[in-house]
């Protein structure tokens, strides 16, 4: 088979790019997500899990197109809506940290004021001295003891919310599961119902008949459904693990 020749020198550029990007890949593949994250500002790990997570969505789609398959009615497509979402957010977050960068600052560096005010009163007496020493130790102690209280405060709003979070999680799941509870309790009433009430005639004996088949029939169609799941799971195991990983890095980003 005789492959053309732009064929082939676009085959090379692709193999050339793929190399190039394993070569960088390679720091980030030999760390543990760990030690990367350690050495992150919060904002960094979102830009790097947002990163990671278009990455893995990209090779997906050429995955699959390579296969000749059809992503317009694929859910890959409410992954890449959830991505869109996620960048207008860091995106939002990026310019906000920039536009509060370039703000000038409002703390004193008190040091600096204190050898100011020094060399503005040079008669100052011994006791004078040693008390505004004192004061300017006291005020950055004062000073370090509020930023750090600032992230504990962040902290533990943070821990509140994701308490609260949990708690609705399972008052939601205790509401299902009584609901669930409730439909059986229902379901199992009526069936005693039915068999408790004796047939009245003929037509009501075909009624039944016909409504029992209806339900296993149901059962049949939805047994041959999963089925089928089952082997297309099966057939595509790797379609399967790029949807987990993909899962994975979402929850991540969620986190």
């Amino acid at each position: 088979m005789d492959v053309p020749e732009d064929t082939l020198e676009q085959l090379r550029t692709v193999k050339a790019a793929l190399d190039d990007l394993e070569e960088h890949m390679q720091p980030f593949l030999e760390a543990s997500p760990k030690d990367i994250a350690a050495q992150l500002t919060p904002l960094e790990r979102v830009k790097v899990n947002l990163a990671l997570a278009q990455s893995v969505v990209t090779l997906y789609q050429l995955h699959r197109r390579l296969d000749a398959a059809a992503l317009d009615k694929h859910p890959i497509q409410k992954e890449l809506e959830r991505l869109a979402a996620y960048e207008r957010k860091v995106k939002k977050a990026v310019a906000a940290d920039d536009l509060a960068r370039l703000r000038p600052g409002t703390s004193l560096n008190i040091a600096a004021a204190n050898r100011f005010i020094d060399a503005a009163i040079p008669d100052l007496s011994a006791e004078q001295k040693q008390a505004l020493r004192t004061l300017g130790k006291q005020q950055q102690a004062d000073a370090a003891a509020g930023q750090d209280a600032a992230p504990a405060s962040a902290a533990a709003g943070g821990g509140r919310k994701r308490q609260r979070a949990e708690q609705q999680q399972q008052q939601q799941r205790d509401a299902g599961s009584a609901s669930e509870e409730e439909v059986a309790d229902g379901v199992d009433a009526k069936q005693q119902l039915q068999h408790q009430q004796p047939s009245s005639s003929d037509g009501s004996g075909d009624e039944k008949a016909a409504s029992e088949k209806q339900e296993a029939d149901k059962r049949a169609r939805k047994q041959q459904k999963r089925q089928r799941q089952k082997q297309q799971r099966a057939q595509k195991p790797a379609d399967a693990a790029a949807q987990e990983f993909l899962q994975e890095v979402l929850a991540d980003i969620d986190a």
